[in-house]
């Protein structure tokens, strides 16, 4: 039961960061598509004057997003690896006939 409930952790914590990516991807597109700038969500971005700014704000938005994504989910997943072998070292030394 243990190593069920490992594994579904495990696939929830990779639906998390799909449904992340997701957003970062739909939150570019519309950054692009209403040529907007991120400085008009209160949030300080590239110098509008320049004329690809939309492009490089989208980048920077994409960079972001996709390395907390991988920073957060991978550390997640590091730590469940972590756990799933620390469970099958407790199995064997439980297994471990003491004389």
């Amino acid at each position: 039961m243990r190593h069920f409930m490992i594994r579904a952790f495990e696939v929830l914590i990779l639906l998390i960061c799909g449904v992340s990516a997701l957003l970062v991807l739909a939150a570019t597109t519309l950054l692009v598509a209403n040529n907007a700038s991120l400085s008009q969500f209160g949030i300080s971005g590239y110098a509008p004057d320049r004329p690809n700014y939309v492009w490089v704000e989208a980048a920077i938005l994409m960079g972001a997003g996709f390395g907390t994504i991988i920073l957060v989910g991978g550390g997640a997943l590091t730590l469940t690896g972590i756990y799933r072998k620390l469970t099958k070292l407790v199995e064997l030394v439980d297994a471990t006939p003491v004389d």
